[in-house]
């Protein structure tokens, strides 16, 4: 039987500043390249601790967040 397993996305505003605080509060490197929109804006990107995978992705224009609801 093969091997399955769950690959975890968490979606972030800023997708960049996510994977810098994840490296440095935690140690994941990151993995592949990064895709933008032609904004510039990072919608995805990979990071990897310990041989687990975790996407990031943006959530696109129409999320709003906790800080837009105050």
């Amino acid at each position: 039987m093969s091997e399955q397993r769950a690959v975890p996305m968490l979606s972030f505003e800023d997708v960049a500043a996510a994977v810098d605080w994840l490296r440095g509060a935690f140690g994941f490197e990151e993995r592949g390249e990064r895709y933008a929109d032609p904004d510039g804006r990072v919608t995805h990107a990979e990071v990897e601790l310990g041989g687990a995978l975790v996407m990031l992705g943006w959530p696109g224009p129409d999320y709003r967040g906790p800080r837009r609801h105050a």
